[in-house]
């Protein structure tokens, strides 16, 4: 298990691996030397450890601010390739008007056109979308 923790507030994830406790140095946190995968254990930890790190460092440089779970869901769980705003809506709108709920597809479809006559034509994508006005 690893440990990241921000203030008072801790997170803890596996990676997949076990160590006996006698084979466990856990002044050090790190394998004993008699452990016989002792550099694989350290390689493996070293490379979750430079994945967090090199995640919060860009999070800093955007000046962004995740909490501690959002960070684990986004090194553990890389996105898709994620898709534009405008082409999800079409792809909506084309989906609805295919099973019949021609409604909901114009509602959709007003959706679409009202936010790109704002944006001026401007090709959005998700994260471009807060709750800040």
């Amino acid at each position: 298990m690893v440990r990241i923790s921000e203030l008072k507030s801790r997170k803890y994830f596996s990676t997949g691996l076990s160590c006996p406790a006698e084979l466990w140095d856990f002044d050090k946190n790190i394998p004993k030397r008699s452990h016989l995968n002792r550099k694989l254990l350290e390689a493996i930890i070293a490379k979750k450890e430079a994945a967090y790190h090199t995640k919060l460092l860009e999070l800093e440089s955007e000046q962004r601010k995740l909490s501690l779970q959002q960070l684990v869901q986004a090194i553990e769980e890389p996105k898709q390739v994620t898709q534009g705003l405008f082409p999800f809506l079409s792809e909506v709108c084309h989906n609805l008007t295919q099973s019949g709920k021609i409604g909901r597809a114009w509602l959709y479809k007003c959706l679409y056109t009202s936010l790109k006559e704002f944006t001026s034509n401007k090709q959005l994508s998700f994260t471009d979308i807060d709750e800040s006005v």
